[in-house]
């Protein structure tokens, strides 16, 4: 494959899936990719979690893909079929698939992102954060387009690199590669059953799906899917609420008690 693209320049549509959810800022989290705890084990922790400034919104309910977004994306997004699908888990894979496997002289990306990816002052291996940073160091970079979802223009991440063109989603075009990449990290497991629709669209090009570069992890559902995460959701608001219930009896006991103490 390296030979073939060595010499040429490449079109690239990246899709991360947390381009598909909301603002997550009120929940307060945080990723890490470096070990197994924020892809899935965290999760468990995570569906009751209430909204800052707002208890009754929880993560379950709150952090789900947006259809509006969701539906059609493909139709909308790629015309005619690309030469090679990618899907993995981390954004950081991008770079490391095309600097070591296709290695094309230029590349030119759109990439629709709820993250620009392309720095945040980090100085360090190629990762999810930086990775079209190094594209661009490495002057492999020929163009490179962002495209946010809605949201980002009530919440801009601020100034971007010269490199980075911010633009509107672009009608279809043709693509040679597709990658999708589910940050797992960043994005709820209860949500998994509609990654796993979203990335089989491909199925029904068959060469492509069957021809695809994964990783195996990326092609799985995660725990707790939906359903456990409610169960989880309604459990953590009930010992939440029993938790209060006791506070508050409790300080109520203590304040008669200290009443009755100043009378007598």
């Amino acid at each position: 494959m390296s030979t073939f693209f060595s010499r040429r320049k490449i079109s690239i549509l990246s899709v991360d899936w947390d381009y598909f959810f909301p603002n997550v800022d009120d929940y307060d989290w945080t990723h890490n990719e470096e070990g197994s705890l924020y892809f899935e084990m965290i999760w468990s922790l995570r569906p009751g979690n209430a909204r800052l400034g707002d208890p009754s919104k929880v993560a379950v309910e709150t952090v789900r893909p947006d259809r509006k977004l969701l539906d059609g994306f493909w139709g909308r997004t790629v015309k005619m079929m690309p030469w090679g699908l990618i899907v993995a888990e981390s954004h950081a894979d991008l770079y490391r698939v095309v600097i070591e496997s296709i290695q094309p002289a230029r590349v030119e990306i759109t990439n629709f992102d709820a993250h620009h990816d392309a720095g945040y002052g980090m100085k360090m291996e190629p990762n999810c954060g930086n990775w079209a940073e190094r594209f661009h160091k490495g002057k492999k970079l020929d163009r490179y387009e962002l495209v946010y979802p809605p949201w980002r223009k009530d919440d801009p991440e601020g100034k971007l690199p010269r490199f980075a063109k911010v633009i509107d989603p672009p009608p279809a075009r043709r693509y040679d590669f597709i990658f999708i990449c589910r940050s797992g990290c960043w994005t709820p497991t209860w949500a998994d059953r509609e990654w796993l629709e979203f990335i089989g669209w491909w199925k029904r090009e068959k060469y492509v799906w069957n021809h695809k570069t994964a990783a195996p992890y990326a092609l799985k559902e995660r725990s707790p899917n939906l359903e456990e995460a409610n169960r989880i959701s309604r459990q953590m608001r009930e010992d939440f609420e029993k938790l209060t219930r006791q506070t508050t009896e409790r300080l109520e006991k203590e304040a008669k008690l200290q009443k009755v103490g100043k009378e007598s």
